[in-house]
């Protein structure tokens, strides 16, 4: 049952500088040269209609006392020469002067109002940095928030994240932002070093303050923070048991889920999390659980706290920890039952694992060894799948994964097909096969096809497995497609689904995804599989690995 590198959106400081001019006008410069062309024209006319017997006689001092009267009277002459600029054309320029020299002290008093309004304002790269650090919570960073949380209370500190803050706002949080960006470049350090050598498939169990801990052997434990989503890394996963079960479990689980990351790759960090048939036991797992979250910074807004986190997992549902608690004293009192499930967590940065009793590597049951060793390898797969994309949007994360038959059918037939090749090989050690029910790869898929058919018949008659979901058919969706995946590496290559499709979900989407891998869209698909279906049980069964 059931996402790539960190993203260091690392913003910088940037001082935004307005510098503001204001336009001053005067008599000099251009505006002056084209009042003293105008004048000189005007002049012209009076020299020589009013005063021609004098400019006769006297042009030299004509020309004298002229000048300086057109020097000295040039303000009069622009205003009591304003009839004539409306009916000569010269004059319309030397009425602009004065309506540039009244507008002057108005373009004079703009300056400082802006300055007063950008004092007000918050600077662009500022805004951006802090609208990055306010909504952090949403990808399970929580160090801005819960430090917005003192300063401004919960409320306001959730409603950052999606409205505009104010200038004193974000005055007051500078701090709390530069809080969030140190843990940023942390973050990016510890990337940086993360080690990539596989951890091997040696384990390495110890007793731990109530539980039994299991690891792989020499390999490094991811430290608290590290976000190493998507990548291939060499830290080891980590394995927490009860102790009322066989020591042999833990070991077990763990030699799986490190066979399982030998074949597929090592998709981390991961936490597997088995709980036992006993209330007490599961219960002080259950609070080893929530303390780790704690210390972790992984509960919500840092105001859940480890006694919430406690009461959220014993609390009925389908996913909290007592319910595999349940299953587990059920299942030892009947002989039969097993729950597990990938539980999360992109938003921690972690592969997240919670599962009941495995009978099968115990010895409450007849169940065979093989076919828990499947299941872990399944779960396993879960990790491969999410580790694909990055996002942390849930709603996103669910459409990028693909329909049931693609996600869960994909799981069961990557982990029984390479449990039968693994185990036959001696990669997966035998574990309590003889004298229990075996388990075996064709078996069991001629029984998916054949109970898939049937269910189908019953359940939801002749509706495609595109349409197989959580509500309608699911069942069957895991049973064809288990076998709508046989098909694909049939035709396409056992490697065509991890190679070519899985690195283009996140760019191009699911169905863009299957259209480039495999040369038609998913419907086509569907139309090709259903005759693949009526087909014989033996000509199915002759396209088995």
């Amino acid at each position: 049952m059931g996402g790539k590198l960190w993203r260091n959106t690392r913003l910088t400081h940037v001082v935004l500088v307005a510098a503001l001019a204001g336009a001053a006008c005067s008599s000099g410069g251009g505006a002056g040269d084209q009042d003293a062309a105008p004048a000189a024209t005007t002049e012209a006319p009076v020299v020589v209609t009013t005063v021609a017997p004098a400019a006769t006689t006297e042009a030299p001092a004509a020309t004298t006392t002229v000048a300086p009267a057109a020097t000295t009277e040039a303000p009069a002459a622009t205003t009591t020469e304003a009839p004539a600029a409306t009916t000569e054309a010269p004059a319309a320029t030397t009425t602009e002067a004065p309506a540039a020299t009244t507008e002057a002290p108005i373009t004079t008093t703009e300056p400082a109002a802006t300055t007063n309004t950008l004092e007000r304002q918050i600077e662009p790269e500022l805004l951006a940095r802090f609208n990055v650090a306010a909504a952090a919570h949403w990808d399970g960073d929580l160090t801005f928030a819960i430090c917005a949380i003192g300063v401004v209370g919960q409320s306001r500190a959730v409603e950052l994240g999606e409205t505009e803050p104010v200038y004193e706002e974000v005055q007051n949080l500078l701090g709390c932002l530069d809080s969030y960006e140190a843990s940023l470049a942390e973050a990016a350090r510890l990337r940086a070093s993360i080690p990539t050598d596989p951890p091997g498939t040696t384990v390495g169990c110890s007793e731990t303050d109530g539980y039994r801990y299991c690891v792989a052997a020499g390999a490094p434990v991811a430290p608290a923070g590290i976000d190493a989503w998507g990548m291939l890394v060499g830290y080891t996963p980590e394995v927490f048991c009860t102790t009322d079960m066989d020591d042999l479990v833990c070991e077990r689980v763990t030699k799986a889920l490190l066979v399982g990351i030998e074949e597929w790759g090592n998709y981390g960090p991961l936490e597997y999390w088995v709980l036992g048939a006993d209330e007490a036991a599961a219960m002080t797992l259950i609070g080893v659980q929530c303390d780790r979250r704690a210390a972790r910074g992984q509960l919500a807004w840092g105001a859940y706290t480890s006694s919430d986190c406690v009461d959220g997992e014993t609390s009925s549902g389908d996913y909290g920890m007592i319910t595999y608690q349940r299953t587990s004293a059920d299942a030892v009192a009947s002989g039969g039952g097993l729950n597990a499930g990938r539980n999360g967590k992109r938003d921690w940065g972690i592969h997240y694992f919670t599962s009941s009793l495995l009978l099968g590597l115990s010895d409450f049951s007849m169940i065979s060894g093989r076919d828990d060793q499947k299941v872990i390898l399944h779960e396993y797969f879960h990790a491969v799948q999410h580790a694909q994309f990055d996002t942390t949007d849930f709603d996103l994360r669910d459409e990028l994964l693909g329909p049931t038959w693609f996600v869960e059918g994909g799981a069961e037939f990557m982990a029984s097909a390479a449990e039968k090749r693994l185990g036959a090989s001696g990669v997966l050690p035998e574990v309590n096969v003889e004298g229990r029910h075996p388990y075996v790869f064709d078996d069991q898929m001629r029984r998916k096809v054949v109970n898939g058919l049937e269910n189908r018949s019953i359940e939801c008659p002749g509706l495609k497995i595109g349409s197989m979901n959580r509500d309608t058919c699911y069942a069957t969706g895991y049973d064809m497609g288990a076998w709508a995946h046989a098909w694909l590496a049939n035709r396409f290559g056992a490697d065509h689904l991890m190679d070519v499709m899985f690195p283009r979900i996140e760019d191009l989407g699911w169905e863009g995804a299957f259209a480039n891998a495999y040369g038609m869209s998913s419907s086509t698909f569907y139309d090709e599989f259903e005759e693949f279906l009526a087909w014989s049980i033996a000509d199915q069964m002759a396209i088995l690995p």
